[in-house]
């Protein structure tokens, strides 16, 4: 597909580079192509008129034709009619027919024969031919036999082998009935004679095609005599065939140009007799007939050649006139290119050129002459910029500087955090997370990046708490502080998340920033703290009213032992000692209730757990004996620890009676001591059912006990010996029985100056 811009590109490679040839070549088109086009369209026009004055005169020319035809063959066919009208005729008396047929012939010299064929169709009287031919086989006898006139039909000469036009009508008797046919023939040499009687050029031809197709009579206005002694324009063809002839066998009347049947383009007229049942066709050829015409534009085109090769100097002038000026402009804008703008255009080439290039040369040596002053102007600012430049640079540098430094110090606190901090997209998958999730999860945080937590592999109940937490977060926009457990490689934790909206430019939330921390740990310190809190509140309550109860059970007891004494009666002996040992009971409570005081003091000296546990191991297995159970011990050479001894026994022998409790016969309570990097661990561990998991946050509060004959005060006896030793008590219970840690920090001996 030919393009707007693929001519402009092929009509820049035709054109030369120079504008003196450019000039040239457009001087040259404009007086050529105007020249040429003024030539063609009046050629065009010159031809189709002569064209159209040709077929307008070939149509006057065919009209004339007819009119003569239709005249003639009236006026025959009357003539015929008239002589099978006659008395002699319809009496059939031969001897006045044959005279009469002579008389006809002389009168009317173009009849060539006149003859009378009977009801049978035999020819019984001929003025030129022997009579007895039969013919009741030809179409114009046959006419006459259904009472009709005949004319112009067709028939060839037996004798010359010539075509002749044929005239008939019927014969009737007095009585009205069919007696024969009057016959007459006309040679085809008058027809020609009439058709080429006004002809139009030398070239001009005629046709009389017949009514069937089978016969063309073709015309030309020769005039020779050929070898035959008949004229050359009287020729019989039966193949020749053309767009006019066809036309006319269809009936149709016109004027067109084609082809004829020799390949020549010709103009053609044609036209169907409608009342003789032929067609005239009028045939000249093209090329001859619009010769004169093709002379006319010859000359012409000669004149405009002459005036083109005057009109050659003047552009040469033109050309030359421009090229010198635009010569002198390219020279000075090379100079300028080349920034010597110190060159000027001389004040002769000025003078010497027209005013507006004398215009243009003056603009330029202005244009010059500011540029030479720019040109100095311009070192200096590019000089001074030059500096303000440098300084920025190096003012961007130390900030980019910063700015990596800061990025750096920022990433190094994201990487390192132990908190996790992730990023959430709409969908709900990580944008960002950092190494700390490795920690809780144990999946390397470069695996979140793009997916949910579904597809990361997480729990369903996480899935599901967090799509309803960020989803709620992402419609209200609202921040949200949310705290949950989640079951990691180190067991189960307590987290805490903030979560916020973050906004784009257009206000929506683009994304979800959540920082988790673990607060396992603190949440644990709160609980002992509030453990502390209400030993604190015991110890403060045994300080206060401990001794305050003791003094009179003292005393009571005293009274109680001196009745017993004076009053021998056993009845009244045993209330005294049941007594009494109620009495001790509520003082050994007391005791327990005053070791939880806070500042019970304590007698710290350097020792080893492992001597304090053989040395109790005894007691215990004979405890343990009485029970039907047994005790193993698993002691460990241990690095010393500062403590006080008797509340260490104190510590193992309420851990160690607890076990036993909690088994059943034949279980086993082992204690057992090792070191674990700066601790120093006691671990009590029994066979038990364990402790129920809502229990086990109640483990120290005094007096909470699940014992029917229990204080409480026992394992917040042991809570409150190891805080005073600075130690922690961790717990590890479940269906196997329940193991108590004790850790207490290793003593470091302080070296003293020599």
């Amino acid at each position: 597909m030919v393009t707007r811009e693929g001519v402009t590109r092929a009509v820049r490679l035709l054109l030369p580079r120079t504008l003196s040839r450019r000039l040239w070549v457009w001087g040259i088109l404009l007086m050529v192509v105007p020249s040429l086009l003024i030539l063609t369209a009046f050629s065009l026009g010159q031809v189709k008129a002569e064209r159209s004055r040709i077929m307008v005169q070939m149509e006057q020319q065919l009209a004339m034709q007819q009119q003569i035809l239709q005249a003639l063959v009236n006026r025959h066919s009357a003539q015929i009619r008239s002589i099978a009208q006659s008395y002699d005729t319809r009496t059939y008396d031969a001897a006045a027919m044959k005279q009469n047929f002579r008389a006809a012939l002389e009168n009317e010299q173009q009849f060539h024969n006149i003859c009378y064929v009977n009801r049978n169709g035999i020819v019984t009287v001929d003025t030129r031919y022997p009579s007895g031919l039969d013919i009741h086989d030809r179409e114009f006898v046959k006419t006459a036999q259904m009472g009709s006139d005949h004319i112009t039909d067709l028939t060839i000469s037996r004798a010359s082998d010539m075509p002749r036009m044929v005239f008939s009508s019927p014969v009737y008797n007095s009585a009205g009935e069919f007696n024969g046919v009057i016959v007459g023939t006309v040679d085809m040499g008058m027809l020609s004679s009439i058709v080429n009687q006004f002809p139009l050029h030398e070239t001009c031809k005629s046709y009389l095609v017949h009514r069937l197709g089978s016969r063309l009579i073709k015309t030309e206005p020769s005039g020779k005599i050929g070898e035959s002694g008949q004229p050359e324009y009287f020729k019989i063809s039966e193949t020749v065939h053309s767009v006019g002839i066809d036309n006319v066998l269809e009936g149709k009347s016109g004027v067109a140009t084609y082809i004829n049947d020799r390949g020549l383009k010709v103009i053609g007229a044609y036209r169907w007799l409608e009342d003789l049942n032929w067609g005239l066709v009028c045939e000249i050829e093209e090329q001859q007939a619009l010769l004169p015409g093709i002379v006319g534009l010859l000359k012409m085109a000669l004149c405009l050649s002459a005036v083109f090769l005057l009109a050659l100097p003047l552009s040469l002038m033109m050309v030359k006139s421009i090229n010198q000026p635009i010569a002198s402009l390219l020279y000075a804008s090379e100079q300028l290119k080349t920034r010597k703008y110190n060159y000027r255009i001389s004040e002769r080439e000025i003078s010497a050129a027209s005013l507006e290039f004398e215009q243009l040369f003056r603009t330029l040596n202005q244009a010059a002459s500011a540029l030479q002053n720019n040109q100095e102007r311009l070192k200096t600012i590019i000089k001074a910029r030059t500096s303000e430049l440098q300084q920025e640079i190096n003012v961007r540098k130390k900030a980019e500087a910063a700015l990596r430094q800061h990025e750096q110090e920022l990433t190094t606190l994201l990487e390192n955090t132990p908190d996790i901090i992730s990023r959430f997209d709409r969908s709900l998958r990580f944008v960002y997370v950092n190494p700390a999730i490795y920690v809780q999860t144990g999946i390397s945080h470069t695996r979140f990046i793009g997916k949910t937590s579904r597809e990361i592999g997480l729990t369903e109940s996480y899935c599901a708490y967090w799509e309803k937490n960020l989803q709620a977060i992402f419609e209200t926009g609202e921040p949200k502080e949310l705290i949950f457990e989640y079951n990691t490689p180190r067991g189960q934790r307590t987290y805490n998340s903030r979560v916020v909206p973050e906004f784009a430019g257009d206000g929506s939330i683009q994304t979800l920033l959540r920082i988790t921390r673990d607060i396992t740990e603190r949440r644990q310190m709160e609980k002992e703290m509030a453990r502390f809190d209400r030993l604190d509140l015991v110890g403060e309550m045994a300080a206060s009213i401990g001794h305050e109860v003791r003094n009179p059970m003292t005393t009571v007891r005293g009274f109680l032992q001196m009745l017993g004494r004076k009053n021998k009666d056993s009845r009244q002996a045993e209330y005294f000692n049941l007594m009494i040992s109620e009495l001790d009971r509520a003082n050994s409570i007391i005791s327990e209730f005053l070791s939880l005081a806070k500042n019970k003091a304590v007698n710290l000296q350097e020792m080893n757990l492992d001597k304090v546990v053989r040395a109790l191991h005894p007691l215990i297995k004979a405890d343990a004996m009485l029970k039907d159970k047994n005790v193993a011990v698993d002691l460990a050479s241990l690095p010393a620890i500062l403590a006080d001894e008797k509340e260490i026994r104190q510590l193992i022998l309420n851990l160690a009676r607890n076990g036993l409790e909690a088994m059943m016969e034949h279980g086993t309570l082992t204690i057992k001591t090792f070191a674990e990097k700066n601790d120093v661990v006691l671990a009590v561990q029994d066979e038990g059912p364990g402790i129920p998991a809502e229990v086990v946050d109640k483990l120290g509060t005094p007096f909470f006990t699940t014992k029917e004959q229990g204080t409480g005060l026992g394992l917040a006896v042991c809570y409150s010996i190891a805080n005073r030793h600075g130690a922690t008590i961790e717990l590890d219970t479940g269906p196997e029985g329940t193991t108590f840690y004790i850790r207490f920090p290793v003593y470091k001996l302080q070296s003293s100056p020599a």
